[in-house]
Formats: structure tokens, C-alpha cells, sequence
């Protein structure tokens, strides 16, 4: 049983600098290094930011409300420590021990946690009177990361059998081969996570948000998806046989929207022609467009936000300021196509024919300085063709490249922080004035000319 009785150790914090002092002459084999040992310690609401405290033993500890951020836990120990409400955020924590562990609404937006170990475990401690009772803070030794933050934080092999993981923040997470079996994901945020070849055998995503979600080659055997929202989410070479998808969301099939698809064009086009005044604007929000000819069509200003159109031949259509974003446009022909001021935030593009595609900003009215720019902010745009866009102005931040051919592309003025540019090709692209030229040059792409030069 469990004991009221038991209390930590109390830390004096005088003794803190020489133990940090002694960890990091230990890291360095230096002489007089010891490992730093905290186990069963009171390290409540300590600083303990941009430490390195590699390899030491939190095991039993309190950690509440402690501040880590940027701090290194590589290989620490960490069983059955309280993080509740600990501030992880940025931290290195790959193969850590966090078996039953507890993080509830802690936050570790952006934390490595590559290896880390998250099965249960329970602890038991002496109480006063010498007996070994279960450490107060457990119940049945599952670790517990409810409400915690967890966005892009990199996940790949972590080992998470039977954590409790309900309406945690995992948008844009990476969790790669990690093995969620009987997981509890109830409510969690997935949106964007990268679970290509997880293990969810007979995991809980009820009512999760997965729009967007890679799920490629992912085991889904047994796994609960009651109210889940799959728009969008990518599940190729995943067995969904024995799985209940009656009660989720996916994309509405077009012969299932209420309405003829011409007839929508054409309502779309008077509200265009009449700037409003007649006609509805085109609403195509989460529909199954796929494999279909569109080339030509004009969904300028239309919604089509989680849309999928995969494969969609859309060659010379006009998609001025239309909303894109989070729709499946993967191997889709938007050959030159007019999407100046287009919204595809989220959007997938890989693979898409993309060849002299306009994406540069559209000018505001009575205005010469300011510009309504395409958005595709943390869009993926693997293998894709870009030869001789235009994405001048573009916002392109978290954007995913890689592979992409944009030679000859104009890529003035657009902004592309912590864009994914792995092996995609530039040559000839005038990038003069983006975020991106600084980068490019500094890998040898050589100085930044001016299609006018």
C-alpha cells in the first residue's frame, strides 16, 4: 500500500553548485568527478536550466514545477520522478528512464526524447516505521503525460506501453517506430505528427485529432478510433480491417455533399463575377476531390481547408486567395496554375507538378506596399517540381523541401525559417532578399545574382 507518511529528502541548496560541479568533472572523466545522485530528493520549482545532467539519478525525486528548459538528461535516470508541471521544454532527454514517471501539464514542446523509455514502473520507498510501501505519488506505475505539451518534440523509438497520454499536445511530434501498444491517446493532439511505422495495437485515440498525421505502415490492430478526426491523415500500407471506422471524420466523397459539383462551380463563378453580390462562395471544406480533371477551373477565394485532392489534374486553374490549408494535394498537376495569395499552411504537396506555379503575393487595393503572400507555413513539399515558380513573398516558414527541384524558381523576399531543404536543388533560383540567401550561400551555392544582372 501506499504511504502518507513518507517524505523526501530535503536538498540544501548550498550544495547544489559542488554536486553540478562534481556531475560535470564526472562527464569529463575528470579527477574528483562523481555522479550526481538526487534520488527520493525535494527538487520542487528548482533552476536547473541548461545544465548538463547527463546520466544522473532523479529516481523518486520531485521535480514539480522545476525549471529545465535547454537542459541535457541524456541517459538520466528518472523512474517514478513527479514532473508535474515541469518546464522541459527544448531539453535533451534521448534514452532517459521515465518509467512511471509523472508529467502531467508539463511542458517539453520541442524536447528530444529519441529512446526514451516511458513503460510502467513502480517504486517503493521505507516508511517511518521500516516498512516498504509504495511510493505516495503512484498508483498503478503507469506514466502519466496528460495535458502535457508536447508539440515537435522528436519521439522516434520511444517506448510508451500503456502510458496515459489523454488530451496531451502532440501536434507536429515525430514518432517514428515508437511503441504505443494500449496507449492511452484519448483527446490527445496529433494534428501534422509524424507515427509512420508505430505500434497502436490496441491503443485509445478516441476523439484524438490525427488530421494530417503520416501513419504510414503504422500497426493499428485493436486500436480505438471512436470520434477521431483521420481528414487529411496519410495511412498508406496500414491494415485497418479489424478497426471500427464508422464514427470518424474523414473527407466527405463528393457524391455525398448535398449538391451537384457543377452546380457549386457555377454558383462560385457568379459570386466571383459579382463580387458578391450573387452566387455563394464555393465551400469544399473536407471534401474527396480526388482524381479528378479540374484543369482550368477558377476556385479563386474558395474554401477547400482540408480538401483532399490527390492526384487532382489542376493544371492553369486559378486559386487566387483560395484556402488550402491541411488539404492532401499529393501527386496533384498544378502545372501553371494561378495561387497567388493562396493559403496551403499544413498542406501536403509531395510529389505535385508544380512547373512555373505563380504563388507571389497579390497587391492590395489603392495600396503599393502592402501584398496579400502566399502562406505555406510547415506545408510538405517533398520531391516536388518547382521549376521556374514564382514564390516571391511567399511565407514558407517550417516549410518541407526536401528532394523538391526549385531551379530557376524566384524566391525573392520569401521568408523560409526553419525550412527542410535536404538535397533540393536551387540552381539558378533567385533567392536575393529571403531569409533563405544567407544559408544557401553559406553552403556553397555561391553569391546571390539578380535575374537582371
Amino acid at each position: 500500500m501506499t504511504s502518507s507518511k513518507f517524505q523526501r529528502l530535503t536538498l540544501d541548496r548550498n550544495a547544489l553548485p559542488e554536486i553540478l560541479r562534481a556531475h560535470q568533472a564526472y562527464l569529463k572523466r575528470s579527477k574528483g568527478g562523481r555522479r550526481a545522485s538526487f534520488k527520493l530528493a525535494d527538487l520542487s520549482y528548482y533552476d536547473l536550466s541548461g545544465y548538463d545532467l547527463s546520466g544522473a539519478d532523479f529516481s523518486g525525486a520531485s521535480l514539480k514545477g522545476a525549471r529545465m528548459s535547454e537542459s541535457v538528461l541524456a541517459d538520466a535516470l528518472l523512474f517514478a520522478c513527479d514532473m508535474t508541471e515541469a518546464d522541459l521544454s527544448r531539453g535533451n532527454l534521448q534514452r532517459a528512464d521515465l518509467r512511471g514517471a509523472r508529467l502531467v501539464n508539463a511542458n517539453l514542446e520541442d524536447c528530444d526524447l529519441t529512446g526514451a523509455d516511458f513503460r510502467s514502473g513502480l517504486l517503493y520507498v521505507p516508511d517511518d516505521n521500516g516498512n516498504t510501501v509504495l511510493l505516495s505519488d503512484q498508483v498503478n506505475g503507469a506514466a502519466d503525460l496528460t495535458d502535457a505539451i508536447m508539440t515537435k518534440a522528436e519521439m522516434t523509438n520511444a517506448r510508451m506501453v500503456g502510458t496515459k497520454v489523454e488530451r496531451t499536445n502532440l501536434k507536429d511530434a515525430t514518432l517514428r517506430h515508437a511503441n504505443l501498444t494500449r496507449t492511452d491517446l484519448s483527446g490527445a493532439n496529433l494534428a501534422g505528427a509524424i507515427l509512420e511505422g508505430a505500434d497502436l495495437t490496441d491503443a485509445n485515440l478516441e476523439n484524438a485529432d490525427l488530421h494530417g498525421a503520416i501513419l504510414t505502415r503504422a500497426q493499428m490492430s485493436g486500436t480505438r478510433l471512436k470520434g477521431a478526426n483521420l481528414t487529411c491523415a496519410i495511412l498508406d500500407l496500414v491494415d485497418l480491417s479489424d478497426v471500427d471506422l464508422t464514427q470518424v471524420s474523414v473527407a466527405t466523397k463528393i457524391d455525398q455533399i448535398g449538391r451537384a459539383f457543377g452546380e457549386i462551380l457555377t454558383d462560385h463563378k457568379r459570386w466571383l463575377e459579382s463580387s458578391g453580390k450573387a452566387g455563394n462562395q464555393a465551400d469544399l471544406s473536407n471534401v474527396d476531390l480526388s482524381n479528378l480533371d479540374l484543369r482550368g477551373v477558377n476556385l479563386s477565394a474558395a474554401n477547400l481547408s482540408r480538401a483532399i485532392l490527390r492526384n487532382t489534374k489542376l493544371s492553369h486553374a486559378r486559386l487566387i486567395m483560395a484556402d488550402l490549408s491541411g488539404a492532401d494535394l499529393r501527386g496533384a498537376d498544378l502545372h501553371s496554375a494561378n495561387l497567388r495569395g493562396i493559403r496551403l499552411d499544413r498542406a501536403d504537396l509531395s510529389e505535385t507538378e508544380m512547373t512555373g506555379v505563380r504563388l507571389d503575393s497579390v497587391p492590395l487595393t489603392g495600396s503599393l506596399e502592402d501584398h496579400w503572400s502566399s502562406s505555406l507555413r510547415k506545408a510538405r513539399v517533398k520531391d516536388a517540381k518547382l521549376t521556374g515558380a514564382d514564390l516571391s513573398r511567399a511565407d514558407m516558414e517550417g516549410i518541407d523541401l526536401s528532394g523538391s527541384d526549385l531551379r530557376d524558381s524566384n524566391l525573392r523576399w520569401t521568408k523560409m525559417k526553419n525550412a527542410t531543404v535536404i538535397q533540393t536543388d536551387f540552381r539558378g533560383a533567385d533567392y536575393k532578399n529571403s531569409t533563405l540567401e544567407t544559408w544557401l550561400e553559406d553552403h556553397g551555392f555561391g553569391r546571390v545574382k539578380s535575374k537582371k544582372e
